[in-house]
């Protein structure tokens, strides 16, 4: 029998189970002002993670535009927040 920590055990729970998506999502909802910034984090909403893809929804025309010009930094931003790729794409609505 192979021997776990309880830290290995939940990792490995999370990812058989396929919680792995809905877990970062919340994570990301929780901590998405830390992340993005204050001013993006009031003016966006709608989150969903689904397959590495992250969908935004925000009705600020200039923002949104921002948001599809600085994805790839935003990726990168919030991979390196969770120091694992959870995001691979976002789409802006």
């Amino acid at each position: 029998m192979a021997e776990y920590s309880v830290g290995d055990a939940l990792r490995r729970l999370i990812r058989q189970s396929g919680w792995g998506d809905r877990i970062n999502e919340y994570r990301l909802r929780e901590e998405w002002a830390q992340i993005a910034g204050v001013t993006i984090a009031r003016y966006t909403n709608g989150m969903m993670l689904r397959d590495k893809v992250l969908t935004l929804s925000t009705d600020v025309a200039p923002l949104r535009q921002e948001l599809l010009l600085g994805k790839q930094q935003l990726i990168e931003k919030i991979n390196a927040h969770f120091q694992e790729t959870i995001i691979l794409d976002i789409k802006v609505r």
